[in-house]
């Protein structure tokens, strides 16, 4: 059990203890305390013996402790009985109140005194004579807000709350209050516009342009097929393929041009054609590719002026005359009359290296007929026009020349003698290791030349001939089997005549 006492001032406790192995109040004549039956700790210290001895007033017993032994925030007091124990231990606690180092720092015996501290700081000072003063006061601004919103809040108040919202109408709004992260994604579709909504009028000559291009930017650097720039950081490599680059400033002004690849990494636009000079450091726009405005129902919605914007935008002027038009105006004297085969008929000023694979030449392409051999290849070339370079690896195989195509007047003695004497110096470990040709075997020419120049042996009737290496004797090395002749005579030399 617990009491509460003031700090620093005595105490008597006065409760009852039990008889040992009893169930009864112990008496004067059960119990007579001598010194360590009864011992005090302050705030978890030691125990120590108390200075008074309790003392009995019938069945109760009284602890009277000093206004030393109450200096502590709790004090535990223990009934132990050090004899041949009359009564049951027992114990009691006090936890101490008004003093800083009490259990509990707020006096009880002075409630009625002005509060200062943190109980102060909790409350609050109040604005009026007292808190029940404010609280008077509170209930008669209360009383007032009744009686200006009509006694009752509910004629002016939605019956029920919309998605947690109170449902209302807006009947002004300050300026900038509509932003655009307030407008969620898809919020305005088609059908929020009236039809005609948007006319000619409502769109300023930036709308146009931002209409028909996708972005704009100024380059960074640039050459006559190329230009970077650094905030071009889509992330996706040729990421404007296909799309149309028009420079509206500098020197390749209005030459609009189709891009061919984008660099990522490095924010640099490739197009397919070259500018008449590098773009230098100028603003261009990206245009979509389908950008084109469909004939018909719409189409006089625009006024002439905005029609001509769109169109100087893309390189053409309104009337379509050479003054301020650009390269798209001139199609027609650039394209063929007709077509040939369904493809455009086209004179092929240069080929690119590889560009003539063996997958090119229909069988029996080249044939006799293809080669003037006193004039196509001798007289029109430039030197060198017709080199190893042209043709890609594998590009002229046996399927592109035809029959009889390389006969003796079209393989001249010093081309005749070339094959020739790169076959006779060919080494044999060069051909052995070809993958040209039958496979290897003994019973070729190559076998036969290395009987003539490797090394062979015999032993007993079987002669080896090894290849290059002097020591492997798999094909095109070998073995032959040997029939001797008794009594013939042996061969001693061999002499050409």
């Amino acid at each position: 059990m617990a009491f509460l006492s003031k700090y620093g001032e005595a105490r008597v406790i006065q409760i009852p203890v039990i008889k040992r192995a009893a169930v009864d109040f112990a008496i004067g004549a059960d119990w007579t305390p001598v010194g360590g039956d009864v011992r005090l700790s302050k705030d978890g210290g030691a125990f120590a013996n108390v200075t008074n001895l309790p003392t009995v007033n019938t069945a109760v017993w009284v602890f009277s402790l000093t206004a030393t032994e109450m200096q502590a925030a709790r004090v535990d007091v223990a009934v132990v009985d050090t004899a041949t124990k009359a009564v049951e231990d027992t114990m009691f606690a006090i936890e101490t109140y008004g003093n800083a180092l009490a259990q509990h720092a707020f006096d009880l015996d002075t409630a009625s005194t002005a509060q200062t501290g943190d109980n102060f700081a909790r409350l609050g000072a109040p604005a009026g004579a007292s808190v029940s003063a404010d609280i008077v006061a509170v209930k008669a601004d209360t009383a007032a807000i009744l009686v200006d919103t009509g006694t009752t809040l509910d004629g002016r108040l939605p019956a029920a709350l919309v998605a947690g919202r109170m449902d209302s109408s807006v009947g002004a709004m300050a300026a900038d209050t509509i932003t655009a992260s307030a407008v969620a994604i898809g919020a305005i579709a088609a059908d929020a516009f009236v039809a005609g909504a948007i006319d000619a009028a409502a769109l300023a000559a930036s709308a146009v342009e931002k209409i028909i291009s996708s972005v704009s930017g100024t380059a960074d650097a640039s050459t006559a097929t190329t230009f970077d720039d650094a905030a071009r950081t889509e992330a996706d490599a040729d990421y404007w393929k296909d799309a149309i680059v028009v420079f509206t400033a500098g020197p390749a002004a209005h030459q609009p041009r189709r891009i061919s690849a984008f660099d990522a990494i490095l924010d640099r636009v490739t197009v397919d054609t070259a500018w008449t000079t590098a773009p230098g450091l100028n603003t261009y726009i990206i245009l979509r590719t389908a950008m084109q405005q469909a004939a018909g129902a719409g189409a006089t919605d625009w006024t002439a002026s905005e029609r001509n914007q769109i169109r100087d935008a893309l390189g053409v002027d309104g009337t379509k005359t050479a003054a301020t038009g650009g390269d798209v105006q001139d199609l027609q004297a650039r394209l063929p009359a007709a077509l040939v085969s369904g493809r455009i008929d086209s004179s092929v000023g240069a080929v690119a290296t590889g560009a003539l694979t063996a997958a090119g030449f229909a069988t029996g392409a080249i044939d006799n007929a293809a080669f003037n051999v006193t004039e196509t290849l001798t007289a029109n070339p430039a030197t060198g026009g017709i080199a190893a370079a042209s043709f890609a690896a594998g590009a002229i195989d046996a399927a592109a020349i035809a029959a009889d195509a390389i006969g003796t007047s079209e393989l001249s003695t010093a081309a005749a003698n070339k094959i020739a004497d790169s076959t006779l110096r060919r080494t044999y470990a060069n051909a052995r290791a070809s993958a040209d040709g039958d496979a290897v075997n003994f019973r070729s020419l190559l076998g036969a030349v290395g009987k003539l120049v490797n090394k062979w042996s015999i032993s007993g009737t079987t002669l080896t001939i090894t290849q290059e290496d002097d020591l492997t004797s798999t094909a095109p090395g070998g073995t032959q089997a040997l029939t001797a002749t008794v009594g013939a005579d042996p061969i001693t030399a061999a002499d050409t005549t």
